[in-house]
């Protein structure tokens, strides 16, 4: 989650810059891609939360 990557990777451009995303994407398309790196935030937040609390 430390990389820039991730942004290009669910970029939704169009042209000439959309397709160079989409071909280097990892992820099925960019909703897909949006949707596993909120989860993997909103579990990072709850661990800190855990680990703040004890």
């Amino acid at each position: 989650m430390l990389t820039s990557d991730h942004l290009h990777h669910i970029s939704q451009k169009g042209s000439n810059d959309g397709s160079v995303h989409d071909y280097f994407s990892y992820f099925e398309n960019p909703q897909k891609g949006s949707a596993v790196i909120t989860e993997h935030l909103m579990d990072f937040q709850q661990q800190i939360e855990k680990r703040l609390t004890k």
